[in-house]
């Protein structure tokens, strides 16, 4: 006998509070990495939603070169892997 898994249904306030959950997180994201090392060029291609996707995985592999001893550097790489899995989805 097969059982499949039960799936929660998603409400559609469900996918609201999500969507102001990663605006919030990307936002965070944003002012952590204000005060680090990181090319201009970089944090604007983060407001272009067509290259947004390809800077965090450059940021996913570049941030901790110049600011691993910042203060932020843990926080900021955790926030950047949620975002990197939410936008993988």
């Amino acid at each position: 006998m097969r059982v499949t898994a039960v799936v929660g249904m998603m409400r559609s306030s469900d996918r609201d509070e999500r969507g102001d959950a990663e605006r919030k997180r990307f936002e965070l994201f944003l002012k952590l990495i204000e005060g680090m090392n990181v090319p201009e060029m970089r944090i604007e291609s983060l407001h272009d939603i067509n290259t947004q996707r390809s800077s965090l995985r450059w940021l996913d592999r570049n941030l901790g070169v110049r600011n691993s001893n910042h203060k932020d550097f843990q926080r900021a790489r955790n926030i950047l892997n949620l975002l990197l899995k939410n936008r993988n989805r």
